[in-house]
């Protein structure tokens, strides 16, 4: 019996320490992602940016891009329709 309790201490002391190891492994991971992340935030402040409001910055520029996609295809259907009839002498 003493020494089945011997061997669930050692594999009890070395859970334990292998979870200590895993736990100091997270927390070095977890500030890397905390020194991190305040870089880019500092990086958008830097760059006049809220970071906080990204989403909505982005939403504006997809926005944006869209109607400069529309208005260039405008342009394009409008110079079709004036090139149109010299397009059919040349042909």
């Amino acid at each position: 019996m003493s020494d089945d309790l011997d061997r669930r201490l050692k594999s009890a002391v070395d859970t334990r320490n292998n979870l200590a190891a895993l736990v100091q492994k997270l927390q070095g991971r977890l500030e890397s992602a905390r020194d991190t992340l305040a870089k880019v935030e500092q990086e958008c402040r830097d760059k006049g940016l809220d970071p906080d409001a990204l989403d909505a910055h982005i939403d504006g520029l997809q926005a944006d891009y869209a109607a400069a996609v529309a208005s260039l295809e405008a342009q394009i259907a409008s110079v079709q329709t004036t090139l149109a009839p010299f397009i059919e002498e040349a042909r």
